[in-house]
Parts: C-alpha cells; structure tokens; sequence
C-alpha cells in the first residue's frame, strides 16, 4: 500500500482541494536536480480534488493510500496500452496496405487515439 500525505488547502462546497506534501523536504535538499523524487514533486504541484466526507477544514492533513495493483493497471494502461495498439495497428496494416506512409499515419493516429481514448473514459475504468 502506498501512502502519501496532502494538506487540505481549499474548500468549495463538497469538496476539497488537496496540495501533496512532499515537496516541502524536496524544496531544501541538495540533490534534489537529480533525485526522481525531486524531479517528480517539482513536475507534479497540482492540487487534487476529493469529496468532502469527513468534514474537513483548510489546513488539515490527510493520507491517501494507493494499492500497488491499481498502481500496475494505471502504468500498463498509460503506457503498454498505446505501444500494443501501434504495434498492432501496424502489423495488421501491413496485410492490407502497402503504402509505408499510409501505415506509418494510421499507426501514429491510433497510437494519440489510444491517448484520447483513455483520457475520455478514464473516469469509466474502475482502476483510475
């Protein structure tokens, strides 16, 4: 189980945003330009937006835990995903097209498909 704490930062009606913390001890660490950690709490400043459950107020702090499981699912799909549909798209254009270019754009246009896709019915997946 993975664990991260956040800071409830704001409150609009029934949900809160949550900012993570780990970008405080990050922010005064000497090798933070090469550290992925550092790298990653740098890139990744956004605020997260939850349902209000428990009433929260601005300043408190909560601990979000992540099962590995969904964690593998998420990479494989936003990762292994659109690698297997390019590769599949341009194996199975190769039987029916012999243009190069035609199989190169339709293997690169499913390829973003397979991006917007999963962006569009991320909500619907049970894993995200």
């Amino acid at each position: 189980m993975l664990k991260e704490q956040f800071e409830v930062v704001e409150i609009k009606s029934n949900k809160i945003e949550l900012k993570p913390l780990t970008q405080k001890g990050c922010n005064s660490c000497s090798i933070k330009s090469s550290c992925g950690v550092g790298l990653f709490s740098k890139f990744y400043s956004k605020t997260i937006t939850k349902n209000n459950v428990d009433n929260h107020k601005v300043g408190d702090l909560i601990t979000l835990e992540l099962n590995e499981n969904t964690l593998l699912k998420n990479a494989f799909l936003l990762y292994i995903m659109p690698l297997l549909v390019l590769f599949g798209v341009l194996i199975i254009a190769r039987f029916f097209i012999t243009n190069e270019m035609i199989i190169n754009s339709l293997a690169i246009f499913f390829f973003v498909m397979s991006f917007v896709g999963l962006k569009f019915f991320s909500s619907k997946i049970s894993c995200f």
